[in-house]
């Protein structure tokens, strides 16, 4: 070895190498391992070219299966040093150089835009930041009965992307094939499962149980259902510790008290009453979203007297600013 040393090197990676596969890591780790300067001397500053100089080397020295494997780091190790295979390699990063090129004046002539990417990069690197580049550029148009009168179309689009984003990548990664036209993307969201939050303003994962069973046929249902749900276990901790937690519950004259059942109860309508707040104030829910939002608390389990309370001067409320509105 002229540069390297042992030491450099895994003690899984030392011996007899017996197969192509032992071969083809020592290589690649070989590369890796020669010093900056080095590297920096022929080009190999990003990772791509490195594996693919590695690539280069393996396949010229696959009859090495068989020999030491200090052998085998001095033949590559002088191959790299040598500077041999650096024309090859330029060529290719010459021919890389030109097809990114070409792609890219494709793509941007097609979106009508310039797009900020260096093509003197590797393929795959090119390939993945120029659909990083495409992807916020998609047009998700949004298919939604239920919800397009309830929510704001930027939440829309929102929840859009959520269910979108493996095909959007797929569009794109079409698109800079040349396999398709546009970079449009159309999503029917007739019942989604994840239901949105006016309390953290995102978009909180469903409950299969809620969803298929206990509410198929009524969504707001679901949805409320599934924020309370949401709440009990995110908004607040001290639910599920007294129930997973003996000395914690020991500790809760609440829990203690009403027993496990009673004590989910009362923290569901807690949950109903911070929820209807919330709708009220929220201005990504329309008149008709908070309206029936509130009202399908009423078809839930268990409700109690302030929170049947709390829904009919909520609802007036809503009432009253669409009279002010007139």
């Amino acid at each position: 070895m002229r540069v390297l040393k042992k030491t450099q090197f895994p003690k899984r990676l030392r011996g007899r190498i017996e197969n192509e596969k032992q071969l083809r890591e020592l290589v690649f780790w070989t590369v890796e391992v020669i010093p900056k300067d080095i590297k920096r001397k022929l080009g190999l500053q990003v990772r791509e070219w490195r594996e693919r100089l590695a690539e280069m080397l393996f396949s010229k020295h696959r009859d090495m299966v068989g020999k030491d494997w200090v052998q085998v780091v001095s033949v590559i190790e002088d191959e790299i040093i040598s500077g041999r295979f650096k024309e090859e390699l330029e060529k290719r990063k010459l021919q890389e150089y030109e097809e990114n090129k070409r792609l890219l004046e494709s793509v941007e002539s097609r979106i009508g835009r310039r797009i900020s990417i260096n093509p003197n990069i590797p393929g795959k690197v090119f390939i993945t930041a120029l659909t990083e580049q495409l992807t916020p550029l998609v047009d998700v148009k949004v298919e939604a009965p239920l919800l397009s009168r309830a929510l704001s179309n930027d939440l829309l689009e929102e929840l859009a992307r959520y269910y979108a984003q493996h095909h959007i990548w797929v569009l794109v990664r079409e698109f800079i094939k040349g396999n398709r036209d546009s970079l449009s993307i159309e999503v029917v969201l007739e019942k989604p499962f994840m239901t949105y939050c006016p309390i953290c303003k995102d978009f909180a994962e469903g409950s299969e149980y809620l969803y298929e069973e206990a509410f198929p046929d009524d969504y707001f249902a679901y949805w409320i259902a599934n924020l309370v749900k949401h709440y009990r276990h995110e908004h607040i901790r001290y639910y599920d510790l007294s129930w997973r937690y003996w000395s914690y519950g020991d500790k809760n004259p609440e829990y203690q008290k009403l027993g496990h059942d009673g004590f989910r109860i009362t923290v569901n309508n807690r949950a109903k009453r911070q929820l209807i707040r919330a709708i009220l104030k929220d201005e990504n829910l329309s008149a008709y979203g908070k309206r029936e939002l509130i009202l399908a608390v009423l078809r839930l389990q268990h409700n109690d007297e302030k929170t049947v309370e709390l829904v009919k001067k909520a609802l007036q409320k809503i009432e009253q600013a669409d009279e002010e509105k007139f």
